[in-house]
């Protein structure tokens, strides 16, 4: 009778001991599974911002923010360019490529802009069409959109295109990114009876020194480092 008393009184302590027990182990599980978690987290954020960091210090090709005008035309991107003083377009086998990877049929002109010697902005525009041309610069819009976004993500601004979508100066904004320090804006334009579109890239500051930019610069310092391809580094 006693022995059975014993085990009526002990067994609930029992049970209620290895409940805790478990309860503390499942908390620990838990508290170790969210720290890894919260690691891991802490590492993509840190992967991606440096990824951002990266794209947005590129203007186009191996172009990079902040290079002097000698120094843009030193890159494959804008070798043997034309230089107009304020601005250095790109060669024509060059541009044609550009035409090729990016489906871009209608494109007349890419342009580095080039302020005080430094690299501050990049424009690319189309040829001028007709209406019945219009259904193609809208195809090539959403070809850039597309090439945008795989890189940046979702736009900041995104509209729908339409003929009557352009506001009393013949604009109508397609689309806008924005990541670090680099912004860019695709506009349709309507002048009189042609359409065309333009793309500008511009970074926030346009300062070699503001831009801090010498690790990409001695990273292409040297001409086998940089790229053959546009496809490699952000445009």
């Amino acid at each position: 009778m006693k022995r059975l008393t014993f085990l009526v009184l002990f067994f609930p302590l029992l049970i209620s001991c290895t409940s805790r027990e478990k309860s503390d182990l499942e908390r620990r599980r838990e508290q170790i599974h969210a720290d890894r978690e919260r690691a891991a987290k802490m590492e993509a954020d840190r992967i991606q911002k440096s990824r951002n960091d990266s794209l947005a210090a590129i203007a186009w090709g191996d172009a990079i923010w902040g290079m002097t005008r000698n120094e843009v035309l030193k890159t494959k991107a804008f070798r043997n360019g034309k230089d107009y003083g304020y601005t250095i377009e790109m060669n024509e086998d060059r541009k044609q490529k550009t035409r090729e990877i990016f489906r871009l049929k209608n494109l007349m002109s890419l342009r580095a802009y080039i302020n005080d010697d430094c690299l501050s902005g990049i424009f690319l525009d189309s040829w001028g069409v007709k209406t019945r041309q219009f259904d193609e610069l809208v195809t090539e819009c959403i070809s850039l959109k597309n090439n945008f976004y795989r890189l940046y993500g979702t736009p900041s601004k995104n509209n729908e295109v339409s003929f009557s979508g352009f506001d009393k100066d013949g604009n109508q904004l397609v689309a806008e990114y924005k990541t670090g320090n680099k912004t860019i804006t695709i506009i349709l334009q309507k002048k009189e009876y042609e359409y065309c579109y333009k793309v500008s890239i511009f970074p926030l500051t346009a300062n070699r020194k503001s831009l801090s930019l010498s690790p990409w610069l001695e990273k292409f310092d040297s001409d086998s480092n940089r790229p053959d391809d546009v496809t490699i580094f952000s445009f």
